[in-house]
């Protein structure tokens, strides 16, 4: 039985009926967890064909490695995947550092559900059978939450970080960062006061290049370091596990 409100149209003609160009967002990093074959594919190609990157994995234990893997801008995730998709939510939450929109799936049209959902992480519930317009819609809205949410600055105590213009205010010294040190500093404000592995800051910081070590990002963490100083802030080493962006402690008498 399909879990699609109608027979999925051949490939050329996912666009048809779907949001106009100005509704189409930059193109992203999508995982999917999906194990039903025919509405996996149905999803990949339409939002391959809207420029994003898709993997899709059919197993819980699967997605929870990419994400503890690799940076991803959006979870299509299908509750109905073997597991216990509310308890698997709500470990891709504690271990993704960067807290990526979740939207799942359910053939379950039960508000209980729903608000569990909610509860466990999840940002937006389709019920299925859908169309591929409602699931674009829906992938837009969270697309568009996200990267306004990207957008805004951050200010952590003394420290303000302007993700946009790629400055770091300390105090009242303004200080521009490169790209990569922009990167750096946005995976680990999103989860500050949580460990974010080292191949998390590898994805967020290098994308899918390749040949890039670890060394590597060593040196843009020694160079974001010289920037906090002064600081409140500290980026400190979680010995086998990654880094932590946390205020200092207060020292004896402050």
């Amino acid at each position: 039985m399909s879990l699609l409100a109608s027979p999925p149209p051949r490939a050329p003609a996912f666009g048809r009926g779907a949001p106009d160009d100005e509704s189409r967002t930059a193109a992203a990093r999508i995982l999917l967890v999906e194990d039903d074959a025919e509405l996996a594919h149905a999803v990949q190609e339409l939002l391959r064909r809207r420029g994003h990157r898709v993997e899709c994995v059919p197993r819980t234990t699967l997605a929870l490695r990419s994400m503890a893997e690799h940076a991803v801008d959006l979870v299509l995730f299908d509750l109905g995947v073997t597991g216990d998709g509310l308890e698997v939510l709500k470990a891709a939450r504690r271990r993704n550092a960067a807290h990526p929109p979740v939207l799942v799936f359910s053939t379950r049209e039960v508000d209980a559900l729903r608000v569990l959902a909610m509860k466990a992480g999840a940002d937006d519930y389709l019920v299925k059978p859908f169309t591929m317009v409602d699931l674009e819609r829906r992938v837009t809205s969270l697309l568009r939450r996200g990267a306004a949410e990207d957008k805004r600055g951050v200010l952590l105590g003394d420290v303000a970080f302007d993700p946009l213009a790629r400055t770091l205010r300390v105090g009242h010294a303004r200080q521009s960062l490169s790209r990569r040190e922009a990167s750096l500093i946005d995976a680990l404000s999103k989860a500050f006061g949580n460990v974010v592995t080292k191949g998390q800051l590898m994805a967020a910081v290098f994308g899918d290049e390749m040949d890039i070590s670890q060394n590597t990002l060593e040196v843009f963490i020694h160079r974001v370091r010289k920037k906090l100083v002064g600081s409140r802030l500290t980026l400190r080493t979680v010995h086998g596990k990654g880094y932590v962006l946390e205020f200092l402690e207060p020292g004896p008498g402050s």
